[in-house]
């Protein structure tokens, strides 16, 4: 069996993001308006997905995923979502912990006020 971070590795960044946004709980109609893309092309993209990763549904696309998480994914603080360590667009480090953020957006956000971001962890 192939290893799951290959797996990932295969999904084209869409494709992750369409997962992420899944793994959140949201529907295909919420993901879409997110996205800026309509329900169906969400479908398609989760179609995909489970081609990719073997699986039949929903569900199980988004437990293997959160189950890798778990292992080698860190959140990041401000959005939410989860992002490889190693493609973070940032690191701060407050108060001996760590913090990883995706974007931009989510690290000036951080900076901002990170006194708001650091309560809730």
């Amino acid at each position: 069996m192939t290893d799951f971070p290959e797996l990932l590795n295969s999904l084209t960044e869409r494709e992750r993001e369409v997962l992420d946004y899944a793994s959140r709980g949201m529907t295909n109609k919420q993901i879409g308006a997110t996205l800026f893309i309509s329900s169906r092309t969400v479908q398609g993209h989760l179609q995909h997905v489970f081609e990719k990763l073997g699986v039949g549904t929903r569900t199980e696309a988004v437990a293997l995923m959160l189950q890798y998480a778990e292992t080698a994914m860190v959140r990041d603080v401000v959005c939410g979502r989860m992002i490889d360590p190693a493609k973070a667009f940032a690191v701060r480090e407050k108060n001996g912990q760590q913090y990883f953020f995706c974007c931009p957006l989510c690290l000036k956000e951080f900076d901002a006020d990170p006194d708001r971001y650091l309560a809730a962890t």
